[in-house]
């Protein structure tokens, strides 16, 4: 039986609340001074402009060296890949 996963050799993590290069074009993925892209924005990017699945979606925290977490709330995340 298939799977969305069949074939998927490259996958990159997309956070809310930040921001970076996309891996194949100039384009800003995510909020910075002058474009407050939402983790949506980024999602939607990968798949229209890359021809990216999205693989999963989630939340997750950040934790300090000593394991304890350091953000209040957690972030919005999700997997792409092709």
């Amino acid at each position: 039986m298939k799977t969305i996963y069949d074939g998927v050799r490259h996958t990159i993590e997309l956070r809310s609340g930040t921001g970076k290069k996309c891996q194949h074009c100039d384009f800003w993925v995510g909020p910075d001074q002058t474009h407050a892209a939402d983790l949506g924005d980024q999602i939607n990017h990968y798949i229209e402009y890359h021809d990216y699945k999205l693989l999963h979606v989630g939340t997750d925290t950040d934790t300090d060296y000593d394991g304890q977490n350091y953000t209040k709330h957690p972030v919005a995340i999700a997997i792409v890949g092709k």
